[in-house]
Formats: structure tokens, sequence, C-alpha cells
């Protein structure tokens, strides 16, 4: 009789061994990759913002009677005198000045300063146990070697 040549459950058992510690190194490697990838996505976002509000800034200076408009450059005032630009995840405003601006992805509120060229997300994020609100915040953790 011929005998029947087949894989035995111990060659299924180290193929499956070997397949969670791939499994494993790979979650592990993903881990480090997500706070990296927001930081990225916030970082080029914040960039966006600043290069809009720095043409505004722009014609402030260059353009006479060149004014600065409700739904146009901004959504809402705050009490010191910033503007707010909202972006899509505001479930409580609609955005309107961000599509204006050229910013139709936008996701996050922005605080914006139109004479200093200032911008600042209205609702820190946390990154990794860092708080991010400005663009120099997202710089400083996006060149640290902590992230």
């Amino acid at each position: 009789m011929k005998k029947n040549a087949g894989v035995s459950i111990i060659e299924i058992v180290i193929s499956i061994i070997i397949l969670l510690m791939i499994a494993f190194l790979a979650i592990l490697a993903s881990k480090d990759s997500i706070p990296k990838a927001q930081l990225t996505e916030v970082y080029s976002e914040m960039c966006a913002v600043k290069q809009a509000v720095d043409t505004i800034q722009t014609n402030l200076i260059m353009i006479d009677n060149y004014t600065i408009q409700q739904d146009v450059h901004y959504d809402a005032v705050l009490e010191n005198g910033n503007y707010v630009i909202y972006g899509s995840l505001d479930e409580e405003h609609i955005p309107k000045a961000a599509s204006n601006l050229g910013l139709e992805d936008l996701k996050r509120n922005y605080e914006v300063n139109y004479e200093t060229g200032e911008i600042a997300l209205v609702t820190p994020i946390d990154i990794k146990g860092t708080s991010i609100r400005t663009i120099q915040d997202a710089e400083e953790l996006l060149n640290s070697n902590t992230i």
C-alpha cells in the first residue's frame, strides 16, 4: 500500500506561528506611523491655511479699499478680534469661508489674524502627549525624533 503524503499538524502549527509573528511585527510598525500620519495631515492643512492668510495679508497691503468680509474670508469673529475659519469636522457650524479661500478640504477650525499672519487651531489636538495648536508646534514635533 502506498502511504498518503500530507501536511502534518506540526507543519501547520509552525506556519501559523510564523504568520502570527509577521502580523505582530506589522502591527508594531504601523503603531508608530499613525501619529506621524496625523501630524503630517495637520501640518499640511496648516500650511494651506497659512498660504491663504498670507495672500489676504498681501492683498490688504497692496490693494486700496480691500476689506475682509464674512463668509468670504472668515466664518466668525472671536472676542480677541481674530477670525475663525470653520472646517468640515465642525458639526455645529457650516463652513463657508474655507471654500472661498481655496480650502475645500479643510477639516479643523482655525483662528487667524490677517494683520499678523498668525494661525492656530481653535481646539488643540494631542499627538503622542504633545499639544499641537500652532504651525510652530507641528514643525517642532515633526523635526524632533520623538515621533
